[in-house]
């Protein structure tokens, strides 16, 4: 019979020791003059402001759990019983508060493993200050020295900044060679600029389209009008930025037709010819929020030049050689 109640005891012994919490983080060191706050008081204020000490359940505010881990809970086994119980605290605080003249000076020193060591002082006429503020330091030295480590070789996700940059809007502008008179210009245009490339080259795409007046003889007998419908590509090398602003030197192309129809006369007749002009620009364009205003202006140089004729060879109109463009613009930006 006393042998099966030894052996009922020794496992009741071996149960408690293997489902013991692990060690208390911290073993605390402590000393200050009588008239101050003792070891528990310090250790009930850190151990209330502080993060690591309040996510350790079976570490509550007692001498015993800062002192020596589980064995509060345990019982009073020795450390050659249950070796397990009395694992090696991470970090050493060790507290010295001492009395200089009518002032208090603490400090605090927190030791890790590894050797590493905080040291932090405070001073103050009243002990209970001294003492509180300690342990508020303490808790903070301590939440950063054992608060939750990021994972080694993570890297955070990278946020690229967009690859290109994305225009629609309507265009307003004038010609000069398209028609026999400067005439109005509207359309639509669109854009793609490369944000990651140095310089930020940008591609511009525009269907535009004018109607002019009408266009008489030298008798003013006879009339006709004249229809432009042409594309107009540009292409921005080049574009500086200030703030806000943008603006470059740009080369164009635009092609498209010219139409002449003849309005009066008994043999009213209409002809089509082929537009084809490079030129070159001057952009620029400036940006708040998602909207854009943009204007450019510069020449082209009509490389077809179709002539454009009343029966039986009166000249209507023969587009001159050196055109002048101008155009602003209102467009809706967004990122891509």
């Amino acid at each position: 019979m006393r042998r099966i109640l030894e052996v009922c005891l020794l496992v009741s012994v071996t149960s408690l020791a293997s489902h013991a919490a692990p060690a208390s983080p911290v073993a605390l060191s402590f000393e200050a003059p009588w008239e101050c706050p003792n070891r528990d008081y310090f250790w009930q204020q850190f151990w209330s402001r502080s993060i690591t000490l309040a996510h350790a359940k079976d570490c509550q505010p007692s001498e015993a759990c800062s002192a020596a881990g589980n064995q509060g809970a345990m019982g009073n086994f020795s450390e050659a019983e249950f070796p397990e119980a009395h694992a090696t605290p991470q970090v050493a605080v060790e507290v010295r508060i001492r009395h200089f003249g009518t002032s208090y000076s603490g400090l605090v020193q927190l030791r890790d493993a590894a050797g590493g060591v905080i040291e932090r002082r405070v001073s103050g006429q009243i002990c209970v200050d001294v003492t509180t503020a300690l342990a508020l330091a303490t808790a903070i030295a301590l939440d950063t020295t054992l608060g939750p480590a990021t994972e080694e070789g993570s890297v955070p996700e990278r946020q690229d900044k967009p690859s290109y940059a994305y225009s629609l809007g309507v265009a307003f502008g004038i010609h000069s060679a398209a028609e026999p008179m400067v005439v109005p210009v509207v359309g639509l245009a669109a854009s793609v600029r490369a944000l990651r490339v140095w310089a930020a080259p940008e591609l511009r795409l525009e269907a535009l389209v004018s109607v002019s007046g009408r266009a008489h003889d030298a008798s003013n007998l006879a009339e006709a009008r004249f229809v432009w419908l042409g594309s107009r590509t540009s292409v921005c090398a080049f574009r500086a930025s200030v703030a806000s602003l943008e603006f470059g030197p740009c080369a164009a192309l635009e092609l498209g037709a010219l139409r002449g129809v003849g309005l009066t006369g008994s043999n009213r007749q209409s002809q089509t010819g082929l537009w084809l002009a490079p030129g070159a620009l001057f952009y620029g364009a400036l940006r708040h929020g998602n909207v854009r205003f943009g204007v450019q202006s510069g020449l082209v140089v009509p490389v077809v030049r179709d002539r454009f004729l009343f029966a039986p060879n009166t000249e209507v109109f023969h587009p001159p050689a050196l055109g002048l463009v101008a155009e602003i613009g209102l467009a809706w930006t967004f990122d891509g």
